[in-house]
């Protein structure tokens, strides 16, 4: 929930998260005196973490004027969360206080990456998001980035957002049915931002959403 916004410039922000639910959704260092009941602490974000999570909000702010309503919707409403939490966690977690963990074995990476492979064939269907692959495959977010990252060198948030893309250009070039409008498509995918889902298709697949859609019809 949204308490309380300034008018007024500010490098400021406060988060309030009830105890239970901070080690699950940011994983705080083990040493986090965020994990410590009835605790404060004064954090100090790098400035290009701090400005990334300014661009999350400011978007999603402005998106929710120019399409309201747009949040009622699930795919947006998912993607909207899982951008504000990998945004708290890198605003909770500096480089400096990162946990050091000890490394898990190749199998064990490997045979979460399978479980997670399996889990997304099953659900070819519809887009899927970290935190519902966490709780599927039933690991923790650290625990599947890593394993993602020695496997397929990419985050898996990253990972998931290439499948979704996938998942789009794959509708905008299927020739059933009536032609579907880029912005439906895209909002049914999860991506809200659409000026930033307009950049990351042409850099992802070296066109424009919109000509891959009359492409197709041709």
């Amino acid at each position: 929930d949204l308490l309380r916004v300034s008018s007024r410039p500010t490098s400021f922000a406060t988060l309030i998260l009830p105890s239970e639910a901070v080690e699950k959704l940011l994983e705080p260092p083990a040493q986090s005196r965020l994990l410590q009941r009835e605790c404060s602490a004064f954090l100090q974000a790098r400035p290009p973490v701090w400005d990334q999570a300014k661009r999350i909000i400011i978007a999603a702010r402005a998106t929710a004027s120019t399409v309201p309503g747009i949040f009622d919707a699930e795919q947006p409403r998912y993607a909207l969360r899982e951008a504000l939490l990998k945004a708290a966690h890198n605003l909770v977690v500096s480089e400096a206080d990162t946990e050091i963990r000890l490394p898990h074995s190749t199998q064990t990476r490997r045979r979460t990456v399978l479980r997670a492979d399996e889990y997304l064939r099953i659900h070819m269907d519809r887009p899927i998001y970290t935190e519902e692959l966490c709780d599927a495959i039933g690991t923790s977010a650290s625990g599947l980035a890593e394993a993602f990252r020695a496997v397929f060198g990419v985050t898996p948030h990253r990972f998931l957002k290439l499948r979704r893309m996938g998942m789009v250009r794959a509708a905008l070039r299927s020739i059933d049915g009536p032609m579907p409008l880029v912005k439906s498509v895209a909002l049914a995918h999860g991506f809200w931002h659409l000026g930033q889902f307009a950049h990351d298709y042409r850099e992802t697949f070296g066109e424009m959403p919109s000509e891959t859609l009359a492409r197709s019809r041709r």
